[in-house]
């Protein structure tokens, strides 16, 4: 029960979080777009990318440490939990240095090899700016959010980051209404999120029993290593695309695909938030050994994130590029509509979120050595796809790239689940991919070569989205209906069950 309602809070404060993060992201980076050019807007994405390069350190302890907070947690085990949680502190502080002196060699560094609009010590500026709420984040913020992320609750990071995002965007769209420089917006910008992890360390330290004097055992993050290895997947996920295409294309491509980006990314933690925290609930299950929920519960899920992924995704494919075309009108510096690139785009994405069930049991199950060579071969399929077909066909030779990557590692990571974790049925899997594509293709066929409406403006869009939106659920949901019955009804059950609890409540 307790597990039920911990999922459905996060699940809906996540879900908040990620509508209040699209559309003030929408409505931030057009602005500045509109106001600044899309040089400066590609070069602070590009500049953010780079950043984030020194995180795969933080990244792979980050993953090393969930798992270690999982099992003293989940049994309420405070002392342990105190070590693991004073070691992660230490680290990320520590981790928090080394970022700071990373920053300022970039800073002076970016400048001198990167073409930017702006002048040399402004760019230094901005790189500072940029690179200070990942510094912050990773010196108060990364082990209360770790700690609550176990404990199932998440939400409290989460509304944080609502009002956060909130915040950023009404105070960066008065700066910029008021003809303040760019500078400025992203120096606020960086304060205002500042904000986060301080509330996270304070709530920590006053909701849960910690022993201050715990004791540090570097040996509970043995795993961290492995970890960094999986988080170079991630890393490749979420930047090689951007840096491929700041070195051999230019920042106002960077800008470009930022866009497109930003929708898809923004579509893809929709899913993830929607589906609520599973991997510490699969992290859960295993660590108490419960077979017959595992093997009832985990397939619900595997349906589930697919369902979710052909409804969000097939919607963002039928209209993404009539959207950017409406996003970035009067906006004549580079091209920005690009349907190919977006639609494969988007298909990368798409694998990525109907493969989460696979990945999270298998770092719920603790098992991230044993796969760090998954993340390996995936990193350099994309890294070296990406380099040498951006050569030839540009962004689009990118996303080719991220796809083949992504199809890699959810054919790997299902193999190594079904052998060493929990052996769900190999019919099952392989269906609901077919089951779930093919209303997938039915959909965009009818509205691409049937209806084809023409959006002329931000009105026309929400209307026919929401059109689109509702017939793709109905198709989407009457084709898994009828081929997943065994399945369908429990999940509709566990949605009710929860929906009538919300209510009471």
């Amino acid at each position: 029960m307790r597990r039920e309602k911990s999922l459905l809070i996060n699940s809906t404060t996540s879900l908040l979080y990620q509508i209040a993060a699209l559309i003030c992201g929408l409505i931030v980076p057009r602005l500045i777009i509109s106001t600044f050019g899309s040089a400066i807007n590609g070069t602070a994405s590009s500049i953010a990318q780079f950043i984030s390069v020194v995180t795969l350190i933080q990244g792979g302890v980050t993953g090393a440490a969930r798992v270690a907070f999982y099992s003293p947690v989940s049994n309420r085990d405070w002392e342990q939990t105190s070590v693991v949680y004073k070691t992660c502190k230490r680290f990320f502080s520590g981790f928090a240095g080394i970022l700071l002196l990373y920053v300022t060699v970039l800073a002076f560094i970016y400048p001198l090899f990167i073409e930017t609009p702006f002048t040399y010590y402004d760019a230094i500026l901005f790189v500072f700016i940029i690179g200070m709420q990942s510094i912050f984040e990773s010196l108060l913020g990364l082990a209360p959010q770790l700690l609550t992320f176990a404990d199932q609750k998440a939400f409290v990071n989460t509304s944080a980051s609502i009002v956060c995002t909130i915040l950023n965007a009404v105070i960066s769209v008065i700066l910029i209404r008021l003809g303040c420089g760019i500078l400025l917006v992203k120096l606020t910008s960086a304060l205002v999120f500042v904000l986060r992890p301080v509330f996270m360390s304070i709530y920590v330290r006053h909701a849960y029993p910690l022993n201050r004097k715990a004791r540090f055992d570097k040996h509970v993050l043995n795993q961290s290593g492995a970890a960094i290895t999986k988080s170079l997947a991630f890393y490749v996920h979420k930047s090689t695309d951007t840096l491929v295409i700041t070195t051999f294309l230019n920042v106002s491509w960077v800008s470009v695909y930022s866009v497109h980006n930003y929708v898809v990314s923004s579509i893809s933690n929709l899913v993830s938030g929607i589906l609520g925290n599973t991997e510490s609930i699969f992290g859960q299950m295993i660590a108490r050994d419960e077979k017959e929920v595992i093997e009832k519960e985990v397939p619900v899920y595997d349906l589930l994130s697919k369902i979710l992924a052909t409804i969000f995704f097939t919607t963002t494919i039928i209209l993404i590029s009539q959207f950017v075309r409406v996003y970035t009108v009067g906006v004549t510096d580079i091209d920005y509509y690009q349907p190919v690139f977006a639609v494969l785009l988007c298909c990368g994405e798409m694998v990525y979120c109907m493969s989460l069930t696979y990945n999270n049991m298998i770092m719920g199950a603790g098992h991230i050595k044993q796969t760090q060579w998954i993340s390996i071969v995936e990193a350099a399929i994309n890294i070296v796809l990406s380099i040498v077909l951006v050569i030839f066909y540009g962004l689009i030779g990118v996303a080719i790239g991220t796809l083949v990557a992504f199809i890699f590692n959810s054919v790997a990571n299902i193999i190594y689940m079904r052998k060493h974790i929990y052996k769900m049925a190999f019919w099952f899997i392989i269906k609901s991919y077919l089951v779930n594509i093919v209303a997938s293709v039915a959909s965009i066929l009818i509205f691409w070569f049937l209806v084809n409406y023409q959006i002329q403006n931000f009105l026309d869009f929400f209307l026919y989205a929401a059109i689109v939106f509702v017939f793709v659920i109905l198709i989407t949901c009457l084709i898994n209906a009828v081929c997943f019955r065994k399945y369908i009804k429990p999940l509709c059950h566990k949605l009710r069950s929860k929906l009538i609890r919300k209510h009471r409540n």
